[in-house]
Formats: C-alpha cells, structure tokens, sequence
C-alpha cells in the first residue's frame, strides 16, 4: 500500500473502516519506525485515517491546542493521484490559524524512487467489509478520537508541539 512516508523503516497495521468500489478508507497507526518516529510509531501511537484506492491516497488532519497563552490550530490535507506503483504526484496543503490569524500554503511534488514508499500493512479488522463494498464513499475526515494525520503530519504536529507558537507567528 503506498503511504506517503519517508522511511523504508516504518511498520503499520490497519482496521478497514469503509470499503467502497473503487477506495478503501482504514484507520491505520503506525506500529514502529526509526528511533525519531517513537512518538509517531508506536503501539499507542495515533490512529490515522487513510482513503486509498488503485490510483488515489487521501487523508486529512485537524488539531487544534493552546500553548504559550495562544489557541493554535493546524489543518493538513494531502491527496495524491498513484502512477502505477512507483510514482505519485501529491498534493498537500497546510494552513494554521494563531489566535484567529490565519496562513496556509500548497504545495503540488512528485514522489518516486526513494522519495516513494509502499508498506505491507497488517489488517487487523473490518476485512469483511470489503465483501460487500457501497458504491461511494464519503470525502476523508478524522474518525471520532482520531488525528487523520499522515505519518508526516503527526511528526510535524509534533514539531508543532515542540517548537510552540514562536514557528507559527514567524509565518505572519
């Protein structure tokens, strides 16, 4: 399964969650990494919502949290249109909002060769669902208790985290 990720080293595991047609939407954690993803890749690591089909990968993120005094809030959307399965040109956009003031930026990349990375991924529920697959599915958004993050957005959530707001109000 393509997951946009930036090591080889990354292990998931996956409940499906809906299973329609042409996509399959899982809650997927990352299950161990490289030392610098411990927090990211752990078995309590985030779940993570994943849309993927044979020639899509989608996913959304949203968190919201207060640090220095300041209400921050970031969002994460990427979508990426699969070229077989050694390339794919993703698009993502990342915007957060500090105490009501908001900043986004987009970026459109290709990833292949050791840019592109495809996972075995462990299912560990919700096989059945895809017996009898509806024929559309709703547009990706976090499950209830979920991040929605891809595995690079938890680690830049994280990042967030670390770096507090001083990195957010740099961007206004």
């Amino acid at each position: 399964m393509f997951i946009d990720g930036d090591s080889e080293d990354l292990m998931y595991a996956a409940s499906i969650i809906g299973a329609c047609a042409d996509q399959t939407t899982y809650a997927l954690r990352c299950t161990s990494g490289p030392r610098y993803y411990s927090e990211a890749c752990n078995p309590t690591a985030p779940i993570i919502t994943v849309t993927g089909g044979p020639g899509t990968y989608r996913v959304y993120s949203a968190t919201t949290t207060r640090t220095m005094d300041y209400d921050v809030s970031a969002t994460m959307q990427e979508s990426c249109e699969l070229r077989g399965t050694t390339a794919a040109v993703c698009s993502a956009t990342i915007g957060g909002s500090v105490d009501g003031t908001t900043t986004s930026e987009s970026i459109t990349t290709t990833l292949s060769g050791t840019d592109y990375y495809r996972y075995d991924v462990a299912i560990t529920g919700g096989a059945d669902k895809t017996a009898n697959p509806t024929a559309e599915c709703p547009a990706p958004s976090p499950a209830p208790g979920q991040s929605g993050a891809s595995t690079k957005a938890v680690a830049m959530w994280g990042m967030v985290g670390a770096a507090g707001v001083t990195s957010l109000l740099g961007l206004w």
